[in-house]
């Protein structure tokens, strides 16, 4: 019969190896899931994105703009809202209940690829696309959404000619809201502080959480540094946005119909050790 003493050893070096185990998972990704391919999972950058702050200031004016629609009723804040974390839990589309539900703004600029398909990875046609969508902000273009600002709101108009030295056109129109989404990214959370090394930074309950999160195969979509991206070739999820996160999760397979979210576990216990770790973003 194995001593005490042998017990004790033999369970201090599984939990070490259950640790490594849990880091080298999350850290080198995993293939479960979807079948999206590799994932990695990297700590939001501390410092931030690079970008001017006259431009990401003018920008924040545009994204609450009402001019920025061609029904001149709609901003692109009335669904992106911040308070939120960057979200409105709604669809939008050309008709009621029907669309793609509002994707996370807050570390948007940090994804590598955008949309449910993963056909682009450069923000400043994401944005483009976005100003002229009809479904987003009721149809038009980027120099439409100038000349509206220049008609309707000469204040912000004369901001722009004071920063861009010219007049407003569409291009420093969306050029403002490009550099508004790289200035909207979060400060580091627990989460970070561990992808760091830090291991007290999560809880047990939320270390087992964050097993059960990549058992099922939620970072095969929610990886990257703002836990909304897809690693390769596939489209960005929205932005690291805990409440967004958590609004996901609890609507359970809501996004079928536009994702390959597989459905929540059944078990109370890992629903509840899930929602702690999303806590912890």
């Amino acid at each position: 019969m194995p001593s005490k003493r042998s017990i004790r050893w033999f369970l201090a070096v599984a939990a070490v190896i259950s640790m490594a185990s849990s880091a080298i998972w999350l850290l080198c990704g995993q293939d479960e899931g979807p079948g999206r391919g590799h994932v990695e999972i990297t700590p939001i950058p501390r410092m931030g994105l690079s970008h001017d702050l006259g431009r990401a200031a003018i920008g924040e004016k545009v994204f609450e703009s009402q001019w920025i629609g061609a029904s001149r009723k709609r901003s692109c804040g009335a669904c992106h809202r911040y308070e939120m974390g960057g979200v409105d839990f709604r669809r939008h589309g050309l008709k009621p209940n029907e669309g793609a539900y509002t994707r996370s703004t807050v570390n948007s600029a940090l994804a590598k690829r955008y949309y449910a398909d993963g056909s682009s990875s450069d923000l400043k046609e994401v944005v483009e696309r976005m100003v002229a969508g009809r479904e987003f902000s009721d149809g038009g273009s980027a120099d439409d959404a100038a000349d509206r600002i220049r008609r309707y709101d000469n204040g912000l108009a004369q901001r722009f000619n004071a920063v861009y030295g010219c007049e407003i056109a569409g291009t420093n129109v969306v050029d403002a809201l490009v550099h508004h989404l790289r200035a909207s990214v979060s400060e580091s959370a627990r989460f970070d502080y561990f992808l760091e090394g830090d291991e007290s930074a999560l809880t047990e309950e939320e270390r087992r959480g964050m097993e059960i999160f990549m058992r099922q195969g939620c970072a095969s979509c929610h990886g990257g540094p703002n836990m909304g991206e897809v690693a390769d070739g596939g489209g960005s999820a929205g932005g690291r946005n805990p409440r967004g996160l958590r609004g996901l999760f609890m609507r359970g397979d809501a996004y079928r119909k536009y994702s390959e979210m597989p459905r929540s576990p059944s078990d109370e216990g890992e629903c509840q050790a899930i929602e702690s770790f999303l806590k912890a973003l």
